[in-house]
């Protein structure tokens, strides 16, 4: 029990991790063909580590006590055939050193190959039916209830076993072989073909019922399990930002108006850790703020034309005698001609931040 426990979680990390990851970045997510590819690479990824596990978790059940020969209790792993071992494994780390010495760290991936021959298909059907399932039973609103969650996940694990098992049987013949001291099979394909010429073509499907009673409740409880707690933490950044105080709220905003009407590449900096949900917010009351400020800068100019052309006008006539010998009056012009620039320049710069800000 040692061996699965310990990597049972570690081996559901890497399934759900691999194929949620690839489903975020590969094209068109939500097609059956999408979910079957993701499906397929986290079968890849886990039987790295689940051909080791495996290995060992075989081997320790097949072990005796004493030099004797025994018949084994996993039919599908040698079936009628006699296993003789001489050695026992006190733990599965035990088993572990055993095997290295005797056989190398290449002997620890003895099965390797068979292993993602099972996996790659076995997890791309799993992850296909599921999706297929729980889109076929879902409400119509789209909602997936719980029941749906446990019964798409029992009924895909179970598919997936019917679909493998066979090339499951050929995975754990070839891991028990050799346990005590000599093997029997040369490869993949002589170990298929000596135990259906010897047995015949049942031996392929034999415990099958057994691994179809397991395969429902345990990928229901996955399923729903992994579910639950993608869920959850899916909901939390939500209830964070639900829960801003409002002091970092009216943070935001002021920072929004500084940018709009200050022209100083300084105000334009947010900090990293304000959020753009309530910073959006404030949009509206800025945009307003901006087109009232156009409106009286614009009042103003034409007040300040007005003005200078009153001004102008009145020098020209009163002093037209003296028009080419001093124009008192023509520093004024250009101040206010200056002004009206500063102003223009301002009115643009302001647009400038806004469409920044936007």
């Amino acid at each position: 029990m040692s061996s699965p426990m310990a990597g049972v979680a570690f081996v559901n990390a890497i399934v759900f991790g691999v194929h949620g990851n690839m489903v975020k970045h590969i094209q068109n997510p939500d097609s059956l063909r999408s979910q079957m590819f993701c499906g397929a690479v986290a079968g890849f990824s886990q039987s790295i580590v689940t051909s080791p596990m495996e290995l060992v978790k075989t081997r320790v059940q097949l072990q005796t006590e004493a030099c004797v020969t025994t018949k084994s209790l996993s039919c599908a792993a040698t079936s009628s055939s006699t296993v003789t071992n001489c050695s026992s494994y006190t733990s599965p780390v035990d088993c572990i050193r055993k095997i290295v010495t005797t056989e190398g760290w290449r002997g620890l991936f003895r099965g390797q190959l068979i292993t993602v021959f099972r996996d790659v298909p076995g997890f791309s059907s799993y992850f296909l039916s599921y999706e297929y399932m729980s889109r076929s039973w879902a409400s119509a609103d789209g909602s997936v209830s719980p029941a749906v969650v446990l019964a798409a996940g029992g009924f895909a694990g179970a598919f997936s076993w019917l679909i493998t098992y066979p090339i499951d049987m050929v995975k754990s013949r070839l891991q028990a072989d050799g346990v005590g001291g000599v093997s029997k099979y040369r490869g993949i394909a002589h170990c298929l073909k000596t135990s259906v010429a010897t047995e015949g073509a049942g031996v392929l499907f034999r415990g099958l019922n057994s691994s179809l009673i397991r395969a429902f409740p345990t990928n229901a409880a996955t399923f729903a399990v992994v579910t639950w707690t993608i869920k959850t933490f899916q909901e939390q950044p939500e209830q964070d930002d639900t829960h801003q105080s409002w002091r970092d709220i009216l943070a935001n905003g002021d920072a929004l108006v500084q940018a709009a009407a200050i022209p100083t590449p300084l105000q334009l900096s947010f900090t990293p850790e304000s959020s753009w949900r309530s910073a959006v917010s404030f949009l509206p009351q800025v945009m307003a703020a901006s087109a009232a400020t156009e409106e009286e800068q614009e009042e103003e100019h034409q007040e300040t034309r007005c003005r200078c052309w009153q001004r102008q006008g009145t020098a020209v006539l009163g002093r037209l005698p003296n028009l080419f010998g001093t124009v008192c009056k023509g520093p004024e012009a250009f101040t206010c001609w200056r002004a009206r620039q500063e102003d223009v320049f301002a009115a643009a710069r302001l647009h400038h931040n806004l469409s920044i800000v936007l």
